[in-house]
């Protein structure tokens, strides 16, 4: 969720749709929360978390991320049964706590290899893409 107040309308190489940030307002996170899974993060996000909170990288680490099969998610928090959210994500605000350093995988969202071929799957999952 953009912590800007300026929406912003994006397009990426040959994905079929774009994306307008405008629509992350209303939406209340949908791409934050939602049924467990991973947000991969590599050592230099996690560096860059840590400078961002003014927080050792082992706090981090030990805080808000976990290992799985060798490589580093951050944390969700359960919400409910089947809806839970990152670690980062604020709900009351519908808005993360991280934005400026956000891992890769959030800031290349929705723009991800399993939308670029179904945009009607991105769409249906994030307000802001609009099919082109």
């Amino acid at each position: 969720m953009p912590n800007n107040p300026t929406p912003r309308t994006t397009t990426a190489g040959d994905y079929p749709f774009r994306f307008n940030s405008g629509a992350c307002a209303a939406c209340a996170g949908r791409c934050c929360r939602g049924a467990p899974g991973h947000v991969w993060v590599d050592p230099d996000e996690l560096s860059r978390i840590a400078t961002h909170l003014n927080q050792p990288v082992l706090t981090i680490r030990r805080d808000y991320a976990r290992q799985v099969n060798g490589r580093w998610s951050l944390r969700e928090r359960p919400l409910a049964a089947d809806d839970f959210a990152c670690i980062f994500f604020d709900l009351g605000r519908s808005r993360c706590t991280i934005y400026p350093v956000r891992p890769r995988q959030c800031a290349t969202y929705p723009f991800w290899h399993r939308f670029r071929h179904d945009p009607r799957t991105a769409a249906a999952e994030c307000p802001g893409v609009e099919i082109l």
